[in-house]
């Protein structure tokens, strides 16, 4: 299908690797397309700049390749998101409802291609959204339209799998081992004999399933820190509550959380 001809409300962006020479154009348009206010220059040149939802990623072959959403057939994103902030449409996209997330970070965690971030700007998920909402139906997205060499173009989201192009993009930018890193069939514990009571996992939780008391772990304390009441309690997840996002997991300073 044609750029031309793709409807809006069903189009994905295709990527041809072999016409890509990795300037970046489409990375500062997406950023410029999204911010909200401001001047764009300025905005780059502060300490956080404007999360694209497309960037370019070093492939397997060590050549840097835009990599946005690919609206994957088995989306392992909508499994792990407890909130149904990501859903797939009619059209077979997927796509993301900002009110509905609750920045667990699960779906970046699985996500195979590393097309979701986490925009430490504004403190939220992002994702490729075929700037819906920001362009007429008449108008290519942003990175498509700036892109010089004409790599990107958009089709149907469907055509984005099956054929030799698509299998030679996985090839070089999926990455099978991320999928079930998080989810609802994922658990985690906490080892008590390797916690050291700092609460951080209880204070990163998006869902408060993690209880304990922060101090100084049993296993180092003193009879002064049980006279002062310095002496916390290994911390605990509440297993019925836990939605197996992985935040613990990630944000654990001595490796106690363990994911089976």
């Amino acid at each position: 299908m044609t750029t031309e001809k793709t409807e809006s409300a069903n189009r994905a962006i295709e990527v041809d690797i072999e016409r890509c020479m990795a300037c970046g154009a489409c990375e500062m348009a997406c950023s410029e397309g999204h911010l909200d206010d401001g001047d764009f220059l300025e905005a780059m040149m502060e300490e956080r700049a404007p999360m694209p939802r497309i960037k370019l990623v070093a492939a397997a072959s060590g050549r840097p390749v835009p990599v946005q959403c690919r609206h994957c057939e088995d989306a392992p994103c909508i499994a792990a998101c407890s909130t149904r902030a990501l859903h797939r449409d009619d059209g077979g996209r997927v796509l993301f409802v900002q009110e509905q997330c609750i920045s667990c970070r699960a779906c970046e965690r699985v996500c195979p291609y590393g097309a979701i971030s986490w925009d430490e700007r504004e403190d939220i998920v992002v994702k490729c959204d075929v700037c819906s909402g920001l362009r007429e139906s008449e108008q290519q997205p942003f990175c498509v339209e700036a892109c010089p060499t004409g790599c990107l173009r958009t089709v149907v989201a469907t055509e984005l799998h099956g054929t030799e192009s698509a299998r030679h993009y996985d090839s070089l930018l999926r990455d099978e081992s991320r999928i079930g890193r998080a989810g609802p069939d994922i658990h985690f514990r906490i080892d008590s004999e390797i916690c050291i009571c700092c609460g951080r996992c209880a204070r990163m939780c998006p869902v408060d399933c993690i209880s304990g008391k922060a101090g100084k772990a049993p296993a180092k304390s003193t009879d002064e820190d049980l006279e002062k009441g310095k002496v916390g309690e290994p911390f605990v997840i509440n297993g019925e509550e836990c939605i197996g996002c992985g935040t613990c997991y990630d944000v654990c300073p001595v490796e106690a959380v363990i994911r089976g």
